[in-house]
């Protein structure tokens, strides 16, 4: 994590010395992400269609470029099967507020067109958290209180890790990229504590050692 930290302090003193043509945009477009579960369990991990949005700034040096961007990200998994404590699909998701440094470097510029390959640490704060089980319940009961206290006290709330990726530039702004995420350390705390609930307690279990890792792809509008 303090390599990810110090990264991204570079990059951004970087990006306040450098003189380079900026631009400002906006950013979204669709997350699938999943963790792994416990090796003990029957069951096997399942990926979920999310979603991101958010803004971007753009400093272009040529060869390289650098984009900061800062996001919502929804991420999640699901286990499907292998509890005996409940059945159906049990799902957990966090919302975070992510903060990305993309570091392109652009071996491919036909003016009109500039193709680019990235890697990008990021930090994040989670905001929103759901656990629910999916199939056999109507609806998510992400509405339970004690589901609900019980993730937003026993998730890890900071995030880090990294992605990479490749896009596309064109005309200068339109962006199209399609990135490879994973997230260090574990998605719950240490301690054992649980609220006595069937469904929270077997989340933890599942998902204790695991976190969140996918792909996303991302249309961006610079100006």
């Amino acid at each position: 994590m303090k390599k990810i930290l110090t990264s991204i302090a570079v990059v951004l003193a970087l990006l306040v010395t450098v003189d380079a043509n900026a631009q400002f945009g906006i950013i979204g477009g669709f997350t699938s992400s999943k963790t792994s579960v416990d090796k003990d369990l029957s069951g096997y991990a399942k990926s979920t269609s999310l979603y991101h949005a958010g803004i971007a700034y753009r400093a272009d040096m040529g060869l390289i470029a650098i984009q900061p961007s800062l996001t919502y990200q929804m991420k999640g998994g699901a286990l499907e099967g292998g509890l005996s404590a409940v059945t159906g699909t049990l799902q957990t998701q966090t919302g975070f507020l992510e903060l990305g440094i993309g570091l392109q470097v652009v071996p491919l510029n036909l003016g009109v067109v500039k193709a680019y390959g990235f890697a990008e640490p990021f930090i994040g704060y989670g905001i929103t958290n759901v656990e629910a089980m999916g199939t056999d319940i109507k609806g998510l009961i992400s509405g339970d209180k004690a589901i609900k206290d019980w993730a937003n006290t026993e998730k890890n709330k900071l995030e880090y890790g990294f992605g990479l990726g490749i896009g596309v530039m064109a005309l200068d702004f339109l962006q199209i990229s399609a990135q490879w995420f994973t997230n260090l350390g574990g998605l719950y705390g240490d301690n054992d504590k649980i609220d006595g609930s069937a469904i929270s307690d077997a989340a933890k279990v599942a998902f204790k050692n695991g976190n969140y890792q996918g792909i996303k792809f991302s249309l961006g509008i610079f100006f």
